[in-house]
């Protein structure tokens, strides 16, 4: 049960690293909106953390980010 809940509260981190990324990049004028949040908050787990798995973390949120960008590539 405690590994189902921590699943959940990573995935949950993801969305919701996505999800400020997203708003970041629409709402925010245009030095602001070039900030990169997953790369931020990967930094700031690393230095806090210590552990082996935000390099999993890393992956999937830039998988995620790469299907759900908010630039469009190649249009």
């Amino acid at each position: 049960m405690k590994h189902i809940l921590l699943w959940g509260k990573r995935i949950v981190l993801i969305c919701v690293t996505m999800a400020a990324h997203v708003m970041m990049g629409t709402l925010l004028p245009y030095p602001l909106n070039t900030v990169h949040i997953l790369s931020i908050v990967t930094i700031f787990l690393i230095l806090n953390s210590g552990r082996g798995s935000i390099v999993w973390f890393a992956f999937l949120g830039s998988w995620m980010l790469e299907l759900f960008s908010v630039s469009p590539f190649g249009v």
